[in-house]
């Protein structure tokens, strides 16, 4: 879905100002910077805030944000960079769509992003810390919680998955012994199908880190 009165969906239709474009995500020069050269990374649908992003398009905005902090480095050749997210309004956002924001830092480039440190009760952070771990699942995603369930439809293919394997298990011990030898034949072929996908999940995991480290070594 896209706003038409939101200005970063606006932006997502003009194709010469952007620098990266996927099927979910772009990424283009802000116009207004707090320091020239700094890039936005948003999402195409009009998300406001980052809890209503998909987690596989918040992931990938994170990856691009990583390689263009890396391209930034090399091309502007500035002393580092700040991943910036402007979080709902209270938190500075000024525009109903999130973004991730890459600035380049130079000595004197007058931007002042510190903050007072401040000191915090112990027993408080405690508290709260119990509170966080128990209503977050911890496991292989832990970007998955009790309450947040930002991908349904993607939820919903697993559900709907699990189910079919349970009708399917119900009907195969039903079947005589000449269908379950076809099924066994079948089996077979389906794991060497997935040994080589697997294969290839890895060739690209491989190809990908390797980009990123040829970014790294850019002079």
């Amino acid at each position: 879905m896209v706003n038409n009165k939101c200005p970063i969906c606006e932006i997502t239709k003009h194709k010469d100002k952007l620098i990266y474009e996927d099927q979910d995500i772009v990424a283009y020069f802000d116009n207004l910077p707090y320091v020239k050269g700094q890039l936005v990374v948003a999402p195409k649908h009009h998300y406001v805030i980052m809890e209503q992003v998909p987690n596989k398009i918040l992931s990938r905005m994170f990856y691009v944000s990583s390689l263009l902090s890396s391209l930034l480095y090399a091309a502007l050749k500035c002393g580092g960079t700040n991943i910036l997210i402007n979080n709902g309004v209270l938190a500075g956002q000024n525009i109903d769509h999130f973004t991730i924001n890459i600035i380049p830092r130079y000595k004197d480039d007058n931007l002042d992003l510190k903050w007072e440190p401040k000191k915090v009760d112990r027993n408080y952070l405690s508290s709260l810390a119990e509170d966080i771990r128990m209503n977050f699942i911890i496991g292989d995603d832990p970007s998955i919680t009790k309450y947040f369930e930002r991908d349904e439809t993607e939820n919903k293919s697993v559900n709907e998955s699990i189910s079919e394997n349970d009708v399917t298990k119900q009907k195969t011990s039903s079947y005589d012994k000449g269908t379950s030898k076809q099924h066994e034949q079948q089996g077979i072929a389906s794991k060497q199908e997935g040994k080589q996908e697997d294969k290839n999940k890895n060739i690209n995991i491989i190809d990908k880190d390797y980009e990123k480290e040829s970014l790294n070594r850019i002079p």
